[in-house]
């Protein structure tokens, strides 16, 4: 904070500082005269002047120390400790009342709240977020978008967390919580002033925040001292001058001026190195780079001048990082809310009736909660709280309508929430106009010139979106709002006369800053806007050039595709539909048919390029754009009446896309993030490619099929022959129990090309495979083992044994608590099945995740009595998972190579951590083949395997050499089993063909799958 001498040690420090000096200073004089008068006494030397000069000198130093001590004080006197304490008080109750409060006016319309309601209690509505702790160097914002998809099985509370981060740093815990817009930050951040403030909200961490000196500041407020070249050589003082303006309310009434409001300043500063918090909200509000790392700066300064017993968090958005990263802070992530199936008590659900609760007590929450949750599109937009409140709000204006309460279609949804936003808008400049503005003025804006400006402004600035630096299909940036555009578009839909009145404060703060589905971001609120979800900037986007330029639409669209594919994506996935609505079937469907044809030829005859022809990145993506427009209008169209010849351009359409998939499908320099994206649409559309999907699959979840072995597996035969497993001594990155491996003589066997995908897993679950909901383990399951059986019924039997396991006691708790989500009725399908998260990876063209290990054993058991059944398989062969042996020798080949495709790793030839999928893809889609030509034997899933690991995640009790009577494949027991060829999570190392993990029978994971073999009895231990 300033002070009358800049140059001088800061209070309370610097207090504390001045009189150690002044004493020392005292202190060393009085001993210099005690030496000289010894030395005078027992003889004279030549340091007889030196001794008289030090002493003056401590002497006159001492005595500038207490004069200008006594300055300081004449220019700060101190405030008096009551009138201190009064300012303090005020300050927290202002800070309890303002972290209370929650407005609805900007989302919800007050007719749907209850009688007098303009504002709820943030605690009566909020849900405890959780987190997990990143790496700062991991944060980018490529990275951060792809984690913010999914939670994570490690995520904690932020109570929790930080509480816990305080006890172990005995309160110095310095920590930045990121989160991108609309995840909730601010309420984080209220609901820690709570747990301050009223202590009993923090339950089991009350302890931990009970009594602590609380202060938030929004680091806008240093935006402004930043830019000052000078404010480094002033110390903390810009913060403090920050601090001083926080508390001006509370300092207005006050007569003591800077001197009292600096002393209140000291009192906190104090309060705060003993026991305190400080929430420092929005370092991404700092908008140029410079500036933000000289506020990043000053805040590590502040840390370590507040000390050990002062807690600190930041709150930013992602893209800060990694130039304004604070060093020596912990990042968290915040994490999105949880979106389970209902009933399963999911953050979003609690959200959902909490804002029921609140604005309409007396109605049934349940219709609610079902609509808004169980849909994949709608679950994307729930997993952000500022999206799902729009939903709840969306749904409760329909249900005052007597309308049913949310539409299916993703466009349909995005039109209503537009339109709720233009009427809530439009009622605001109702409201608060007359009087401001004049009577002409607010009669020109009506609703449809306000829904005008949005469109045409979504539309200038999707056209300045441009790709991040990998143009990959990934996340594209969003581009900000200026307010000069907003205006420049309002006043060109204005007429003439009219345009000067908008130039005016009042205008600007009732229209500009009301519009409500922009919100300010940066540090001027007038200045800078974004948009509450990309999405809406692309949905308005597409409506306006729909409106204005039908015809001309294919060459706009491939025109952006061609300059930012992955901005425009769902700009064509918007415009589709929106086409169908206004133009007609035939306008939508030649659309697509025309995204699918090439530019350089003409629009009757499909696109068609040599074999030899490269394609290029935005290429792809638009044919991939063109794919999921094409699945969108399939949908939309499905309950319609179509002529023959529109049935027939939708085949052809679907024909063509079939075409490109296919040759891109063995594309070798195919982007990884083209291929899951390309996937996923002919997992919708359905895969072409032979032997992938069943041929009985159907969308239908109650649907039961049979499978085939000839038509639904491509089975690839391994012959008989003398093969050696595991890893060379002198091999670089094996481990240990890798070694030992000698040649074995192993039978031949075939196995499936790709691992088993959802769909044909669904056969299993839909024709019986579990069995019934009570009653005995169908026949299957009792021949696997007793454990089996056990597991079935809702029993884990061996876990307490592994979680005994020294090496996992640190895991075993939340292990526990994970596996006992799984209880028996939740055991009659994959975990992840009815999860709208998880809608795209659990597409028929997947591979299968989310089951256990006696899962994917019952899964053999029932193809082989079904198979026998129907004279498919001869009485002396069975299916059954391969053992680990069996599953390295397909791998890697006689030639033992390190990687199926050989000893060289390639980025391009598995979807691991290094591709940045962080996702499943659908089967076959990495073309580098084992000698045989088994595909995605590395990464993308790990794969059961029968053999046994032993009872600790330790040493294997089970290695090489491999010894045929140690019964290592036998399925009875409680041991890990053996998992092989590494996931879309690892890293190269772990999906070598030697690399062995181990994996809980009972558990389960998204990144873990399996595979089956056909196998002679003569050759099995089953």
């Amino acid at each position: 904070m300033k002070r009358q001498f800049p140059w001088w040690p800061s209070r309370p420090n610097g207090w504390f500082v001045l009189r150690l000096l002044g004493w020392l200073a005292l202190l060393l004089g009085l001993l210099v005269f005690a030496g000289y008068d010894i030395h005078a006494r027992f003889g004279k030397g030549y340091l007889d002047t030196y001794l008289v000069v030090l002493t003056l000198a401590c002497n006159f130093f001492a005595f500038v120390l207490a004069l200008v001590d006594w300055l300081q004080q004449r220019h700060d006197p101190p405030l008096k400790k009551a009138a201190a304490d009064e300012v303090l008080a005020g300050y927290r109750e202002r800070l309890h009342r303002q972290a209370q409060t929650l407005p609805i006016d900007a989302i919800f319309d007050p007719e749907d709240a209850p009688e007098g309601c303009d504002a709820v209690r943030l605690m009566d509505i909020y849900v405890p977020m959780d987190l997990v702790e990143r790496a700062a160097t991991e944060i980018n914002e490529r990275r951060f978008r792809e984690w913010s998809l999914l939670r994570e099985a490690k995520a904690r509370p932020v109570r929790e967390q930080l509480a816990q981060a305080i006890a172990q740093a005995r309160g110095g815990v310095r920590a930045v919580l990121v989160a991108d817009a609309g995840m909730g930050k601010s309420s984080v951040v209220g609901d820690l002033i709570h747990c301050c403030l009223e202590p009993e909200r923090a339950e089991a961490q009350a302890a931990t925040f009970r009594g602590r000196a609380l202060l938030r500041l929004d680091l806008r407020r240093l935006a402004s001292a930043a830019a000052d070249p000078g404010f480094g050589r002033r110390g903390s003082a810009p913060f403090w001058d920050a601090v001083i303006a926080e508390l001006g309310d509370e300092l207005g009434g006050n007569n003591g001026g800077r001197a009292d409001s600096e002393a209140a300043v000291r009192q906190l500063c104090g309060a705060l190195q003993n026991h305190g918090l400080v929430l420092l909200d929005g370092l991404d509000e700092v908008l140029d780079p410079e500036p933000r790392r000289r506020v990043a700066d000053l805040v590590q300064q502040l840390g370590r001048e507040l000390g050990p017993g002062c807690a600190i968090l930041v709150t930013a958005r992602p893209y800060v990082y990694p130039e304004a990263a604070l060093r020596d802070f912990r990042v968290w992530q915040l994490q999105p809310l949880s979106v389970d199936r209902p009933g399963q008590g999911s953050q979003a659900e609690a959200l959902v009736v909490n804002w029921h609760r609140a604005l309409a007590p007396r109605a049934d929450p349940g219709e609610l909660v079902e609509s808004l949750l169980t849909e994949p599109e709608r679950a994307v937009l729930a997993a952000r709280p500022l999206l799902l409140t729009l939903l709840v709000a969306l749904a409760l204006a329909r249900r005052t309508d007597g309308a049913r309460p949310l539409p299916r279609r993703r466009d349909q949804l995005m039109e209503q929430a537009t339109e709720l936003f233009v009427r809530r808008w439009f009622q605001r400049i109702e409201r608060d106009g007359p009087g401001q503005l004049t009577p002409a003025l607010l009669a020109a804006l009506d609703q449809g010139l306000l829904r005008r400006v949005l469109e045409q402004l979504s539309l200038e600035a999707q056209q300045d979106r441009r790709e991040p630096a990998r143009g990959d299909g990934g996340e594209a940036v969003q581009v900000e709002v200026w307010s000069s555009q907003f205006l420049g578009v309002l006043q060109d839909e204005l007429p003439t006369d009219l345009r000067r009145e908008t130039d005016t404060h009042a205008f600007s703060r009732i229209v500009v800053e009301r519009a409500g589905l922009l919100f300010p971001r940066g540090g001027d609120v007038r200045v800078r806007y974004g948009y509450a979800h990309r999405q809406f900037q692309e949905y308005l986007a597409a409506c306006a050039l729909v409106a204005t330029d039908a015809a001309g639409l294919r060459e706009r669209l491939l025109q952006g595709l061609n300059d930012s594919p992955g901005a425009w994506r769902e700009v064509v996935r918007f415009s589709v539909p929106r086409l169908a609505d206004t133009h007609g079937t035939d306008e939508a469907i030649a659309l697509v048919r025309a995204l699918l044809w090439s530019e350089d030829q003409r629009q009757d005859q499909p696109q068609e390029q040599s074999q030899d022809a490269a394609a290029t990145d935005a290429q792809l993506q638009a044919i991939a754009a063109a794919g999921l427009a094409l699945d969108d209008l399939r949908r939309l169209l499905q309950h319609r009446s179509l002529a023959a010849s529109q049935q027939a351009d939708l085949a052809d359409a679907k024909a063509h896309f079939d075409r490109w998939y296919q040759r891109l499908a063995s594309e070798p320099a195919l982007a990884p993030r083209t291929r899951l994206d390309l996937g996923r649409i002919a997992g919708r559309l359905g895969d072409p490619r032979p032997k992938i999907v069943p041929t009985g699959w159907t969308p239908d979840p109650e649907a039961a099929f049979l499978l085939d072995p000839k038509q639904d597996f491509d089975w690839v035969q391994i012959p008989t022959g003398r093969f050696r497993p595991g890893s060379d001594e002198a091999e670089q990155d094996a481990f240990d129990d890798e070694y030992g491996g000698q040649p074995v003589d192993l039978p031949g066997f075939a196995i499936t090309r790709v691992p088993i995908t959802c769909g044909q897993f669904a056969a299993f679950s839909r024709g019986g495979g579990y069995g019934p909901t009570d009653g005995p383990a169908p026949q299957w399951w009792a021949e696997i083992s007793d454990q089996a059986v056990a597991w079935w019924h809702g029993q884990n039997p061996g876990l307490e044994q592994y979680c005994a396991d020294p090496d996992f006691k640190q895991h075993a708790e939340a292990y526990r608590r994970w596996v006992a989500q799984r209880k028996a009725k939740h055991r009659r399908r994959p975990w992840y099945e009815g999860d709208p998260r998880y809608a795209d990876w659990l597409l028929p063209n997947h591979p299968l995740i989310g089951v256990s290990w006696y899962e994917a054993m019952a899964f053999c058991g029932w193809l082989t009595a079904h198979w026998r059944d129907r004279d498919l398989l001869a009485d002396n062969e069975l299916i059954r998972l391969p053992t680990e042996i069996e599953w390295e020798r397909a791998a890697r080949g006689l030639a033992r190579r390190r990687w199926p495709w050989g000893d060289h790793w390639r980025p391009d030839a598995a979807n691991t951590e290094e591709a940045e999928v962080q996702a499943t893809t659908a089967v076959g889609l990495f073309p580098a083949a084992s000698p045989e030509g088994l595909l995605d034997m590395a990464g993308n899933v790990w794969e059961w395997t029968t053999t046994r690991w032993g009872p600790t995640i330790g040493e294997p009790a089970f290695g090489w050499p491999w010894k045929p009577d140690d019964e290592r494949d036998d399925p009875r027991g409680t041991d890990l089993r053996v998992v092989r060829g590494g996931s879309w999570t690892n890293t190269p190392r772990d999906c070598r063909c030697a690399f062995r993990d181990r994996g809980d029978p009972h558990g389960w994971g998204n990144n873990l799958g399996f595979r089956v073999a056909r196998v002679s009895l003569a050759h099995s231990d089953f």
